[in-house]
Order: C-alpha cells, then structure tokens, then sequence
C-alpha cells in the first residue's frame, strides 16, 4: 500500500471520528448538565429535564443539532410541530445565544414547585393560581402538561407553542437564572403536570 492511500485511509477514519463526535453528547458535556443528579428528592424524570434544560443553557448551537433538529412533537400527540414558525423560532434562538450557567437544584424551589403541581394536577387546572400553595414573588414559573418524559417537558417550554409572548422560552433560557426547582405530578386533566421554579 503506498503512502497516498495510507494518508487518504487516516483521513477518511479521523473525519469520522470527528463527524461520530458532533453528533452525540460527550460525557463531560452531560456530566457538567447533570447537576440534579445526586438529589434523591427528584425522580429520573425530573432530573431528567434538568440535564435537558442545562444542555440547551450550556451549549445552545450543539443542542439545536441534537435534540430540536428532526423534533416535531411527542408520540402521544403526534407531529403536531412539523413546519411549526415556534421551531424555526426556538432555532434562531439558539443560534444567537452564549453559553450560560447551569441551573442548581435548590430544595425550597422544589417545594414550592411540588406543592403547586399536586394543587393543580389533583384539581385539573392550569395556569399560576394558586389556592393553597404559598408564591414567592421573587422566582419565575413555568408549567408543562400532558409530558410524560424529562426532553418533552424542556422541549414543551423551549419551544413555546403557541405562547405569543414565549414567557417560558425566556424564562429557562434566561442568563440570569441560576437555580430550579421542579416537580411532576399526575394531572385529572392532561395526565402530568411538571411545574418548574426559577430564581436569579
């Protein structure tokens, strides 16, 4: 074999290992986005949607790649989002963000977040009323429905359906924010309910 075909061999196998490399999560990647991890307090499913919240703050381009590349709705509801103008805006969106922290699991976010989802889920309501649970003024809420795992929860609020002023898209991807705080919760009307707390 002559040296050419050595080199144009190494070439083709180094492209794709670069390629196989841009096209899945590196673990140091997921493990910097795992920050919910050790909290024994949240389900595989809330820690879940942590990891997916903190892929789109600490790498916005790559995650646009990854995971809303090809993601037009949940299996459940079908691909309600093909074509969708809240895609094509969740795209441009993360095209022109910067790397931001990661959200820190912080427990009292938690309850607040847990109290409000049971309140709702048990009752079948949805919007922030709150009947019961206490609301702290100082944090920014979003709630998902109808979610059965941690990506559709974050991509529901990420993309923003129909949401004209996308207030939960802000919320998640402020750079501000630095904390979380959620809880899922069967829900009489949409099956789940997930409601997520965040503070600056």
């Amino acid at each position: 074999m002559d040296f050419k075909r050595i080199v144009f061999i190494a070439l083709i196998i180094f492209l794709g290992v670069i390629a196989r490399s841009q096209e899945e999560w590196s673990q140091e990647e997921l493990t910097a986005a795992k920050t919910a991890d050790t909290c024994e307090y949240l389900s595989a499913i809330e820690k879940d949607a942590v990891m997916y919240l903190n892929l789109a703050r600490l790498f916005p381009q790559k995650f646009k790649e990854l995971e809303l590349k090809g993601y037009y709705g949940t299996e459940k509801y079908g691909d309600y989002l093909k074509d969708s103008p809240w895609i094509a805006s969740l795209d441009s969106t993360l095209d022109t963000l910067s790397a931001m922290v990661a959200l820190i699991p912080d427990t009292a976010l938690f309850n607040h977040a847990k109290c409000f989802a049971k309140e709702m889920g048990d009752a079948g309501t949805t919007g922030h009323e709150r009947v019961n649970c206490p609301k702290n003024k100082k944090y920014g809420e979003c709630s998902s429905f109808g979610m059965e795992n941690g990506k559709d929860i974050v991509m529901q609020m990420l993309i923003d359906h129909n949401i004209a002023g996308l207030g939960h898209r802000k919320q998640c991807l402020d750079p501000k924010n630095k904390f979380i705080g959620l809880s899922m919760h069967t829900h009489t009307e949409w099956g789940t309910c997930c409601v997520i707390n965040l503070l600056k």
